[in-house]
């Protein structure tokens, strides 16, 4: 495998599983119903994650190499949780949706692994694929207000975390053993 190959994969391991962590902390803090809380930590990874990528915009720009979109998630993230951190008060009506959203981008994500996985004719494919409708059908029930209330949120959140860690164990390429 080349390694601009093994860079990518690794770089969709590191994303996947600080996902997965930040899902399951988030439907841990729901599932203790403050939601106060919830918006200053979500505020704080937030801007944690953000300052990261513009950070690394830079050092990769030093280096020659260009990622553009780590720029836009940065400042995009530095905003988003500067508003969360200070201003969560506003937003308890719009974290639902904020959730929502969340799960349907992780579902669009599953999506695109199952179908790596349909192409490189791991069986595993259909299990992916079921968990990335299980994601986006969560996503739709909360967007109509069919899921409602910050412990059932924070359950599906949990779940989605664990499917995540799950997904990531199938997806991850196996390395061959090393004989002694």
């Amino acid at each position: 495998m080349s390694n601009k190959a093994t860079d990518f994969l690794r770089e969709v391991k590191k994303q996947t599983t600080f996902a997965a962590i930040a899902m399951l902390v988030m439907g841990i803090l729901l599932l203790l119903g403050s939601l106060s809380l919830i918006c200053k930590a979500l505020g704080l990874v937030m801007l944690a994650v953000g300052l990261v990528y513009t950070v690394l915009y830079f050092i990769n720009l030093t280096q020659g190499a260009r990622v553009s979109s780590q720029i836009l998630f940065g400042i995009a993230l530095l905003m988003l949780g500067a508003i969360f951190y200070f201003k969560g008060g506003i937003l308890d009506s719009l974290l639902g949706l904020f959730f929502a959203f969340a799960l349907a981008v992780d579902g669009a994500s599953k999506l695109d692994r199952s179908v790596a996985l349909f192409r490189s004719r791991n069986n595993a494919g259909w299990l992916v694929l079921l968990f990335a409708l299980a994601a986006i059908a969560v996503a739709l029930l909360i967007v109509f207000s069919v899921l409602s209330g910050t412990r059932i949120i924070g359950i599906c959140l949990i779940v989605e975390g664990i499917i995540d860690l799950v997904t990531l164990a199938l997806f991850a390429p196996k390395r061959p053993r090393s004989k002694q």
